[in-house]
């Protein structure tokens, strides 16, 4: 579960600055990657979540330096969400057309086998594997969404990937191949 922050006045203050400065010229560096409005103003919010929670590690910095700041995260975000949408893309394209090619340790199992092992894990276990597999991020990105440290991702995912192996056994769900 994410965990939640507040802002005390001054650091609501400083983000609307940064907002009422940056916002436009943050739209237009995510539009330009994700040539899609709803995406790019969704992606800036994002950013802007992320810099909301890195406000005290920018205090006292020059204004440069925050708004370089600012333009990385916002790009970043939009770069993540460009190949989340590539993925994405790639994958339904190839279920259409069928030509998914299944790959790793769970190549030979139905959709189905897998739903159901998957949802035999807990709820921590389900995030975490979908930030990390299925949405690409790193052990340290999924532990700052998550509000955890990058360890317990690790375990969590290890966990996870253990239970899966023994719900769906070595050999796949059509049997050794």
């Amino acid at each position: 579960m994410a965990q939640s922050f507040r802002l005390d006045e001054k650091g609501r203050e400083t983000l609307g600055q940064l907002w009422r400065s940056l916002a436009g010229r943050m739209y237009g560096l995510a539009f330009s990657i994700l040539r899609e409005q709803r995406d790019s103003e969704d992606a800036v919010g994002e950013a802007f979540i992320k810099i909301a929670k890195s406000l005290p590690k920018l205090e006292g910095r020059p204004e440069k330096e925050i708004q370089g700041f600012c333009a990385v995260v916002v790009r970043n975000t939009a770069m993540d969400r460009l190949r989340r949408r590539r993925r994405e893309k790639e994958l339904f394209v190839g279920l259409e057309e069928g030509t998914a090619e299944p790959n790793g340790e769970f190549e030979f199992f139905e959709i189905s086998e897998l739903k159901e092992a998957i949802g035999c894990l807990s709820r921590e276990q389900q995030e975490t594997l979908l930030l990390v597999v299925y949405y690409g991020l790193s052990a340290a990105e999924a532990a700052d969404i998550l509000g955890v440290a990058k360890i317990t991702v690790y375990k969590r995912l290890q966990t996870a990937l253990n239970t899966l192996k023994g719900k769906l056994g070595n050999g796949g769900g059509q049997g050794e191949r």
